[in-house]
């Protein structure tokens, strides 16, 4: 209540108090921070901002790590926040000069010219609203304005031809917008800030000049005559990606493109979609920008393309027939990529999108229930068909009579699936009466369906009560696989590619992958930006046994993990207190494992875990990460969190003691990956360091390695033998990635041919498919039964755990496949290492199962798929009146793919 001197003091302690009952209890954060806030506005509207400095002064001071997050977290603290910011990443446009030419080979004069005009224009422009607040009643709608009539002048609305010379200033004027709307909010809460073209650069947040450089190199600047080629940038880890994104964006749009802006994180990319979304809309572009994730992308792209992919089947299935509209031409199209490693992984670039459509009514609902209730019993079709829940779906008018076919395999797989159901068989949770399933590669949880094996799911929840009756009816279903579409063939559909990524230098992207980018993506161009804080400060040396350690069994992993940690938690200079450690595991169950183990059972209690479980909620995410970097925190973290996870250090006290480190308990395989993770820490210019403690047998199996292969190796040796074997089993993954994109895209091609048919009235392609994806894969049996070859993986990465996984996979195929009779079935069995060998031969598939032993040794495929080929044509096969059927089991990789492929292919015909 008073403004005498001295109220700082007054304010600190309580709003430590409730910022450390905050920090301590997570269920509370949220409460505390608002409370905060609430008291902060309160101060901020009786001190100003001269207040609010001198408070910012007395938090720090007082606890310098809660005091930091406050100022970070709370915008009365904002201005204190974006002064500190430009000061850290303004640099001397000399300086950046210097540092690009050392980056990409040498100085490019055109973007630096194209530099001058982007820093004149947005000077002027944002002196004329900072002098002139008053003469423009609405300074950001004058913006828009100025950013039009440039565009405008370059006359060349959609073809990038050159005459688009003003990019500088049409870039000026969006900065100036950006910068001006925050100055905007600033006065809002500060009615009487003073603004002038003194004190406008350093109260407003400015870009950097790296940002721009980026922007304009990406947009073709760099010739004389600006064009327009698919074009990469590297851009460091927390250095404004999402801002180059969001302005990148915004000028293509105001050049008539429509812009997909995408990420591997819905999170993410919902987060930077919301940020600029005010943006957007002020410019006239939110229905020209859209941001997801390459699913959500694929899918609004197939729509527009072949129609709603769903709706299509919908009809076929209820109506044989399309009701498809044409489509206005639209406006090219350009994809800008977040992190373009991504983009060249197994998940996307050999992997496809696969909708599916869920029929729902209360008789389907009800005959999912009957099944359920007879999952114990002998399965007959004939019985269910006479069913009245199998008739009332049926009459229902979501199934014509001719497409029957569908509900008979419903039936079919969904008896399956209760009958085989286990409880926890894929990861989820249940939130707000529905089931989310683990996305992989993601920190996420998402809703999709795993077919009929969900319907079991949802019926299992609710028998335990986590489900009501009506939430149940809701999700029941009949599952309808509605097709392929390949993410290679995404490319094609794009005027042009843009993208900015962390990782894209030759250390940072094997050069396998980069080769992808050229080839198949059709890359041209690639520009490096260096860092706008000082060079970096990341403490790791490959070469040194410290920090690269091998442990010959989990208790040792788990030791040398706490020792680590003990170790690193120490400060690296004399002074008390104690610096913070992020431990990356693969996954949430090791992390499991680990935590209950004995060797960390000191400091359990005291460590956050940052997995896809504990962060499902929005707010429990954000303060597991505020208080990971927090002094002698140790943070256990699953790898996904290794990848645009921003651990913000607040504390000044952790530069001094070394600042912060991660340890990775594993060795990735993708070498942007294990980047991603190191760049957690050393971010920003700050001091930090990175190590990894790996397990031996867990190497053996990731590079089928005997463990006496690893144990001979020298310990300064360890990371750069690691390192040579990731590269050359890269070579390999990305040809049988380039022949799995192949295939993906041929099949992607026949269901755009069918569809386009069938929206043209011609049905029979369209149904031809249909039954393939959804039929039951009933064979023609011989005269004489099946005859089941079981190709299975004896090289040397499947000892222990995943041999043991094998065998009990086996003996359920038998055990399941003996308890029904007929048809007659036979087994061989061929296990294979680096040759092939016939363990067991057209035994009768009845009894007990067979032992199996293994004899570990390299990988090959071919010679197993060679062996299999031996015993159709020469013991039983289609010649001796028997089906044969190859069932091939590998958990790795070989070199000889494509040549396995191609003559299971020839037996497949």
């Amino acid at each position: 209540s008073s403004k005498d001197d001295g109220w700082q003091k007054l304010v600190t302690m309580p709003v430590l108090f409730l910022a450390k009952f905050g920090s301590d209890i997570p269920r509370a954060a949220l409460f505390s921070n608002e409370k905060i806030n609430e008291v902060l506005d309160v101060a901020q509207a009786k001190f100003g901002v001269q207040g609010m400095q001198q408070l910012a002064v007395e938090l720090r001071d007082r606890d310098p790590a809660l005091g930091n997050e406050i100022i970070a977290s709370s915008e009365a603290f904002i201005q204190v926040a974006i002064v500190e910011f430009n000061q850290k990443t303004q640099r001397d446009i000399s300086v950046v000069k210097k540092l690009y030419a050392d980056r990409n080979g040498g100085a490019d004069d055109a973007v630096w010219s194209k530099y001058e005009e982007f820093e004149k224009e947005y000077d002027r422009l944002l002196s004329d609203c900072t002098d002139g607040l008053q003469q423009h009643n609405d300074p950001l709608a004058f913006l828009v304005q100025e950013a039009q009539k440039k565009v405008a002048a370059d006359k060349s609305m959609l073809n990038w031809s050159g005459n688009q010379q003003r990019i500088p200033q049409v870039l000026g004027a969006i900065f100036a917008w950006w910068s001006m709307d925050f100055l905007l909010k600033l006065r809002k809460r500060n009615p009487h800030l003073t603004v002038d073209a003194c004190n406008v650069r350093r109260i407003t947040r400015r870009p950097n000049n790296g940002q721009v450089v980026c922007i304009l190199q990406l947009l073709g600047a760099s010739m004389k005559t600006i064009s327009l080629h698919n074009h990469l940038a590297e851009v460091p880890t927390g250095e404004g990606k999402s801002v180059i994104i969001g302005v990148l964006a915004t000028a293509l749009g105001l050049y008539g493109f429509r812009v997909d802006c995408v990420c591997y994180s819905s999170m993410l990319s919902s987060r930077d979609h919301d940020d600029f979304a005010p943006m957007f809309t002020s410019f006239g572009l939110i229905d020209k920008i859209r941001y997801g994730t390459f699913d959500t992308l694929s899918e609004a792209l197939l729509s527009e393309q072949y129609g709603d992919l769903r709706e299509s089947a919908r009809q076929y299935i209820s109506a044989d027939a399309s009701t498809k509209k044409t489509r206005e031409q639209e406006s090219p199209r350009i994809l800008v990529i977040d992190e373009v490693d991504v983009f060249c992984s197994e998940n996307f670039f050999g992997g496809a999108y696969c909708p599916q459509l869920e029929l729902k009514n209360e008789r389907i609902s009800e005959l999912m229930r009957h099944i359920w209730s007879v999952r114990s019993s002998k399965f007959d079709l004939d019985s269910f068909k006479k069913h009245a829940n199998y008739r009332a779906v049926l009459s229902s008018g979501v199934i014509t009579a001719k497409n029957e076919w569908l509900l008979e395999h419903a039936v079919r797989e969904m008896h399956k699936s209760a009958r085989l159901h286990k409880q926890g068989m894929h990861g989820h949770i249940v939130r707000n009466g529905e089931i989310l399933y683990k996305v992989e590669g993601r920190d996420e949880y998402s809703r999709c369906s795993y077919s009929y094996e969900t319907n079991a799911e949802y019926l299992t929840e609710f028998e335990h009560g986590n489900l009501t009756e009506q939430q149940l009816d809701a999700h029941l279903a009949i599952h309808v696989r509605c097709g392929e579409f390949s993410f290679a063939t995404l490319p094609s559909m794009f005027q042009h590619i843009l993208g900015v990524t962390g990782t894209l230098s030759d250390d940072k992207l094997p050069p396998q992958m980069k080769d992808i980018l050229r080839q198949e993506v059709r890359i041209k161009d690639f520009t490096y930006c260096p860092s706008m804080y000082h060079e970096q400060k990341r403490d790791f040396e490959p070469t040194n046994p410290k920090y690269v350690r091998l442990a010959k069994d989990i208790d040792e992993h788990y030791n040398l993990i706490v020792d680590e940690i003990e170790d690193r938690l120490m400060p690296t200079t004399k002074m008390e207190g104690a610096r913070s450690v992020i431990v990356f595991f693969r996954d949430a169950d090791e992390i499991s494992k680990f935590r209950d183990s004995s060797y960390f059972s000191q400091h359990k209690a005291k460590a956050n875990v940052l997995t896809e479980l504990t962060v499902s909620r929005r707010e429990d995410r954000d303060n597991i990460i505020k208080s990971a970097t927090r002094q002698g925190m140790i943070t256990l973290a699953s790898c996904m969190f290794g990848r645009g996870t921003d651990f913000k250090i607040f504390d000044d006290r952790m530069e001094k003691a070394g600042g912060m480190h991660v340890l990775q308990t594993f060795f990735s395989r993708d070498l942007s990956e294990e980047v991603q993770i190191q760049g957690r820490c050393a971010r920003q210019g700050n001091k930090g360091s990175y190590s990894q403690v790996l397990l031996r047998t867990s190497l053996s199996v990731q590079f089928d390695l005997t463990p006496e292969t690893v144990d001979q190796w020298p310990s300064a040796e360890v990371y750069s033998n690691l390192s040579r074997l990731r590269a050359e089993a890269g070579s390999d993954e990305v040809r049988a990635l380039r022949e799995m994109a192949v295939k993906r895209i041929e099949e992607h091609e026949v269901l755009a041919s069918s569809l386009k048919a069938f929206h043209k009235g011609r049905t029979e392609a369209f149904d031809q498919l249909m039954r393939r994806y959804n039929s039951a894969s009933h064979l023609k049996v011989g005269p004489n039964g099946l005859h089941i070859i079981l190709c299975l993986d004896e090289s040397g990465s499947m000892g222990g755990e995943p041999w043991d996984e094998l065998v009990n996979a086996f003996n359920v195929f038998w055990m399941q496949s003996a308890a029904e009779p007929t048809p007659a079935k036979h087994v061989s069995v061929v296990q294979f290492g680096t040759n092939a060998r016939v363990t067991q031969q057209m035994i009768p598939l009845r009894g007990a199962a067979p032992g199996l032993s293994p004899v570990y040794s390299g990988t090959n495929f071919f010679p197993a798929i060679k062996a299999s080929a031996k015993l159709i044509d020469s013991v039983a096969g289609p010649n001796n009146g028997y089906t044969a059927v190859v069932i091939f089991m590998s958990d790795g990789h070989a070199g000889d793919v494509a040549q396995a492929v191609r003559m299971l292919e020839s037996l497949a015909q």
